[in-house]
């Protein structure tokens, strides 16, 4: 019996070698196909995808005063608008001469609203557009011997934001429906 009992575990040990060989090939080809089947799914993507590039172009907000002292919005979006006129008595020779009499006030253009010391122009201006008059008149009355009356226009635009915030920070101001009035400021 001993003999057919060492024949016995002869036969098994083989056979558990056997077992333990075809798994170990098994697990190796397993192995080989996932690595090979991996790096080719990854070289596929590296093959098809390109970079992306990311472009930001900053918008132009830009305005100019006119001869005829309206405002146009030469940037390239909407934008709201708001000018102070600055009015001189000047010589022939074109410098200003102080303390040469009252400056008269000119009368405000009809689409322009006074507040906080600026003219808000009531209205959204596209690209392209120019506002009315920021003056409609002067009545310059009676000018002192020599003098003549300059008024300069100085106007600034900032981006049109349907929400208002824009205006709200850069001006203190809020514009809704045409009109301008004060921003709250809360604190």
């Amino acid at each position: 019996m001993n003999a057919n009992h060492d024949t016995g575990e002869r036969t098994a040990g083989k056979s558990g070698r056997k077992r333990l060989a075809v798994g170990l090939a098994a697990l190796l080809v397993l192995v080989l196909a996932f690595s090979i089947g991996v790096s080719g799914a990854f070289a596929g993507l590296k093959d098809t995808t390109s970079p992306v590039t990311v472009k930001f172009v900053p918008v132009k907000v830009n305005c100019v005063v006119n001869d005829n002292y309206s405002v146009k919005n030469d940037g390239a979006v909407s934008a709201l608008v708001r000018a102070t006129v600055v009015v001189n008595w000047i010589d022939r020779d074109g410098n200003i001469v102080a303390n040469a009499g009252a400056i008269p006030a000119p009368t405000v253009g009809a689409d322009w609203q006074q507040m906080n010391g600026f003219l808000y122009f009531n209205g959204v201006l596209k690209a392209g557009e120019a506002t009315s008059p920021v003056i409609a008149s002067f009545n310059a009355g009676d000018a002192p011997e020599g003098l003549s009356l300059q008024a300069v226009v100085l106007a600034e635009a900032i981006q049109f934001d349907p929400n208002g915030a824009a205006a709200q920070e850069a001006w203190n101001a809020n514009y809704s429906d045409g009109k301008w009035s004060a921003a709250i400021v809360a604190g």
